[in-house]
């Protein structure tokens, strides 16, 4: 399944935004138990996992964004990703 994504990427040492409100696509996939994990980061419709190592490295900064967020029980994407997936 593929969806719109938006994150900021933030450097947590220095505390600082250093892109808000990144937009891009997640391709996820839903395991039987409910797990949640992200295939592919898409921007303009090429993954960053198979770009330059800066975007290798977005790419899994958003992967793992997404993932905490879309395996936080009472999120409301959560919520839509599973309905969906049911359907």
């Amino acid at each position: 399944m593929r969806l719109p994504f938006c994150t900021t990427i933030r450097d947590e040492i220095h505390e600082i935004d250093l892109i808000a409100d990144f937009e891009c696509e997640i391709e996820l996939s839903v395991a039987r138990d409910g797990l949640i994990t992200i295939d592919a980061v898409y921007v303009d419709g090429c993954s960053l996992f198979g770009g330059d190592p800066l975007s290798r490295s977005l790419a899994g900064r958003i992967a793992n964004d997404a993932e905490t967020k879309l395996n936080t029980q009472g999120n409301a994407l959560r919520d839509r990703v599973l309905e969906r997936e049911a359907a």
